[in-house]
């Protein structure tokens, strides 16, 4: 097997991952960001921002429900970006946004 296809591997076999969010009483879903995603999200919202539309970027593209389905339309990023209190939603995205080690996936 290659180097490439066991990294993909290793990617693709992960659980998703849960982060309950008592302000909107719900339990979202999603596997962490790829470099491929972050590079998505810079272009969507720019290279150069930063903060609350960034954030709401992440967990639009990233929160799925329990079956592994998208919770956001990309058009729900303004409304998140303008509504979404801002410790919430970052919180979110640095959850999503986290390196884990080959250790730490091993215990998810």
């Amino acid at each position: 097997m290659s180097l490439i296809a066991k990294i993909t591997g290793i990617y693709d076999a992960a659980p998703l991952k849960s982060l309950l969010v008592p302000e909107w009483d719900e339990t979202i879903y999603f596997k962490s960001l790829t470099g491929l995603e972050f590079d998505t999200v810079r272009e969507m919202v720019g290279a150069e921002a930063t903060g609350s539309r960034h954030n709401a970027q992440i967990i639009v593209l990233k929160s799925l429900d329990k079956a592994g389905v998208r919770l956001f339309k990309n058009a729900d990023v303004d409304a998140l970006s303008e509504k979404g209190y801002l410790e919430t939603i970052g919180r979110i995205a640095s959850a999503m946004s986290v390196v884990s080690s080959p250790e730490q996936a091993a215990k998810n």
